[in-house]
């Protein structure tokens, strides 16, 4: 598997990571956060995901010329 399957895989985790609920509850040690409610959790309310729209892409340049060609 290449380089590029293991970047895909890692970007598809990371999102469906970031669509989970985060929950809060309070121990003797101070705040505890966990993707599981425990009893007393309350759910943290999250800002929404930043997302950017990508640039328009330039026109696909022409194919280079062969040096031969062009010295013609």
């Amino acid at each position: 598997m290449g380089r590029r399957h293991f970047l895909l895989a890692g970007l598809l985790i990371a999102t469906l990571a970031a669509a989970q609920p985060v929950y809060e509850s309070r121990d003797r040690a101070g705040p505890v956060f966990s993707d599981m409610p425990s009893p007393g959790a309350r759910e943290v309310p999250l800002p929404p995901v930043n997302v950017m729209d990508s640039p328009a892409s330039a026109a696909t340049p022409a194919a280079a010329q062969p040096r031969a060609a062009a010295a013609a």
